[in-house]
């Protein structure tokens, strides 16, 4: 309230001075931040990147910024990323967990930051969450190669400490079961959503006596290193072997052949998980209990997937 004289004066001195407003000292006097955590575990995986910019993005049309973490897998730095965050005072988190912090993330919840986990569940820990559809993911996937004829399906899964892992080997063998096939153990690699467990798993499944004819990975890393075998064993994809992914990433539509993949909303994923954080930071909201989301994939058949030939020997 001062006149337009002085307003013109204090906004030239702003100008002159390069003025910028203390952000910490204003949200310590009006107790809000206007930002969100958010903590993946990967963030050199496409997925997570995809989801970051979609989080990111729901956030800003709201006026908030977004604090990036990246735990390479690792509790220390999860537990890390989560004090300084708490310490920064951030509205709500977001969280892609490694699963195995159980007790950080407990701690977290009991002093009322809002936290939403993503894609994974931190065993024991009640907080809402946004996942997909995993089995419903692997029997998509393996429905498709089971029409194509093949029977011989060999699986890249995911680390069994992680509930996409568990769901997705879940799926898998609850599918082969449901067409009337055999569950042959060797045709499982336990792999870690890592590059190079989809290359070692290919090499291994395509060594075996009776090797499969298709071929699942349960996320696009372990696809990029399934690539990277076939190539080196000059396997062609889709008339050799037949490959299919979980996750679109940008590159799956790019190779030759294209992959076929079973994808994931990631945009709804992102926007779903920013939306249950703004409900929580209502009052009325905030006491409710914990929601959890899944979302529903889909089935992308590109030209990796061929129908099963018999070779002649």
């Amino acid at each position: 309230m001062v006149s337009p004289a002085t307003r013109a004066r204090v906004l030239e001195a702003v100008r002159k001075s390069r003025y910028q407003p203390d952000l910490v000292a204003r949200s310590l006097r009006i107790k809000q931040t206007s930002t969100l955590g958010l903590i993946v575990s990967d963030i050199l995986n496409p997925f997570h990147a995809a989801l970051a910019r979609a989080i990111e993005e729901a956030a800003q049309r709201r006026g908030f910024t977004v604090v990036l973490g990246n735990t390479n897998e690792e509790e220390n730095r999860e537990q890390a990323y989560l004090d300084v965050l708490v310490a920064s005072r951030v509205e709500g988190i977001i969280l892609v967990p490694c699963a195995t912090n159980s007790r950080g993330l407990q701690r977290v919840v009991e002093q009322g930051v809002p936290v939403v986990q993503v894609d994974r569940l931190t065993p024991n820990v009640s907080t809402d969450a946004v996942l997909l559809d995993n089995r419903l993911g692997a029997r998509l996937a393996v429905e498709h190669l089971v029409s194509l004829g093949h029977r011989r399906i060999g699986f890249i899964s995911g680390p069994q400490h992680l509930t996409t892992g568990v769901e997705r080997l879940e799926g898998y063998r609850q599918t082969l079961a449901g067409a009337g096939l055999f569950y042959d153990p060797e045709l499982i690699h336990l792999g870690n959503f890592r590059e190079a467990a989809g290359y070692e798993g290919t090499r291994r499944l395509l060594a075996l006596p009776d090797p499969p004819t298709a071929i699942l990975t349960a996320n696009n890393e372990m696809a990029a290193g399934a690539v990277r075998a076939l190539a080196e064993l000059r396997q062609a994809i889709g008339s050799d072997v037949s490959l299919i992914t979980f996750d679109d990433a940008r590159w799956a539509q790019y190779m030759v052949p294209p992959m076929t993949v079973v994808a994931q909303p990631v945009a709804e994923i992102g926007q779903t998980a920013v939306d249950i954080l703004f409900r929580r930071l209502d009052r009325e909201a905030a006491s409710a209990r914990p929601a959890v989301y899944t979302l529903q994939p889909y089935l992308i058949v590109r030209e990796s997937t061929k129908p099963y030939q018999a070779k002649r020997k």
